[in-house]
């Protein structure tokens, strides 16, 4: 098994860790670190696959825990439950339901 199989093994991941699986690079190496990299030198299709997964969990269109982070928000800015950014360490997508709803999109 290569490196990157043993995520198979996952029922939940990171949205941080899902996007990178999705792009093809392994998350043991890349998750702690990918987000502090300039968005050019990201892996291809880790950014459009991270902003989709976010955004499907958000709408419920996958199943995880969502949650959000309010590191740069106000309490004034804070809006509701729903609003604010994904927290992309800590949110969780569960693995069946990303593999379900990205074969509806399809």
């Amino acid at each position: 098994m290569e490196g990157w199989d043993w995520w198979r093994l996952c029922d939940e991941l990171s949205v941080i860790q899902a996007a990178l699986l999705i792009a093809g690079r392994d998350p043991s190496s890349d998750a702690n670190y990918v987000e502090g990299w300039p968005p050019e030198k990201r892996p291809p299709g880790y950014e459009a696959a991270k902003t989709a997964i976010a955004n499907a969990l958000r709408s419920g269109a996958i199943t995880g825990q969502l949650i959000l982070s309010y590191e740069y928000e106000t309490i004034e800015n804070a809006g509701s439950a729903s609003e604010g950014p994904v927290d992309l360490y800590r949110s969780r997508v569960e693995v069946e339901s990303l593999r379900n709803g990205w074969r509806r999109v399809a």
